[in-house]
């Protein structure tokens, strides 16, 4: 992955949502089984048949909703690279935030490339930690979605980042622990809503990412990223108690279509670059995480 070091609101709620024709008398979870249903079974076919059903699943993943019930009993993060407060219950993946707060926008200056960043692109990022996992939630507007075609390249188009260790203690920095830290990729979903994770390490993919990990939903002004990355899969026995530290970052790949003005020698041209929550100048290089653990946010599990 160190090419890609290298190269380095929302509105109230739709008047005409699934929600509304629901009776008061059925249960959050039965409507949770419900829209899991429809978003993988009938939202691709309704995508590829132009069908009101496919624009109401997509209203209801691009409108967040809070719901005390289930497990939005705690603030996002108001600083992610510092401290992440605790998420009380485990989350539902259905595309709406988890926890409270507008999120933190992206700061536009980590930008890592010679073409511009669009204007209009935008990430804003809810974070808080669980005992059994690392909750993560990322709104994406972008007018123009171009996921990568290339199966063993998901940073050529649009895509999302996720670096996690779990304990933000590193045995050999800037190297990754083994088990212990990961980098998660996740493929910006195509106009049928079909996307893919893969988990990586600095010099190669390590296999896929379980979908049940995750989320990635096209939305009428971009797309969306829920996921809960489960303490398992960095080889974690214990689970995560406050007081204690763990280490992540996030960044997003940006695909500009043949507009991008350069040709990359893994992607052709289409890719613009990346920007992420965090990274370090050594002299004139950026270092990002995706090559050094000294570019992960150290933080601390408050209560």
């Amino acid at each position: 992955m160190t090419h890609v070091a290298a190269s380095l609101r929302e509105s109230p709620s739709p008047p005409h949502s699934i929600r509304t024709w629901i009776p008061p008398s059925i249960s959050r979870s039965i409507l949770r089984l419900i829209v899991h249903w429809i978003r993988h079974w009938i939202r691709p076919v309704c995508f590829a048949a132009g069908l009101l059903a496919c624009t109401r699943d997509v209203d209801l993943a691009r409108e967040p909703i809070v719901d005390s019930d289930a497990g939005a009993v705690s603030s996002c993060a108001a600083s992610p690279c510092d401290a992440l407060p605790q998420l009380r219950t485990a989350p539902v993946l259905d595309g709406r935030p988890d926890c409270e707060g507008p999120g933190v926008e992206l700061p536009r200056d980590r930008w890592i490339d010679a073409d511009p960043l669009p204007t209009s692109h935008r990430v804003d990022v809810r974070v808080a930690w669980h005992p059994d996992g690392l909750y993560v939630h990322a709104t994406v507007t972008d007018d123009d979605v171009v996921p990568s075609t290339l199966p063993s390249a998901p940073w050529c188009g649009d895509a999302l980042h996720l670096f996690v260790d779990d304990d933000g203690s590193f045995e050999a920095a800037p190297a990754y622990d083994d088990p212990g830290t990961a980098q998660l990729i996740v493929r910006a979903p195509d106009t049928i809503g079909a996307t893919e994770g893969t988990r990586w390490d600095p010099s190669s993919a390590r296999g896929p990412w379980p979908s049940d990990d995750f989320v990635a939903l096209r939305t009428a002004s971009g797309w969306v990223v829920e996921t809960f990355l489960r303490r398992e899969r960095l080889g974690r026995t214990s689970s995560w108690r406050a007081g204690e530290r763990m280490a992540w970052n996030l960044f997003v790949s940006v695909s500009g279509g043949p507009e991008a003005s350069r040709e990359d020698p893994t992607c052709g041209v289409g890719r613009l670059g990346d920007y992420g929550l965090f990274d370090r100048t050594e002299g004139s290089t950026r270092i990002t995480p995706h090559a050094s653990t000294t570019a992960f946010c150290e933080v601390a599990l408050l209560e």
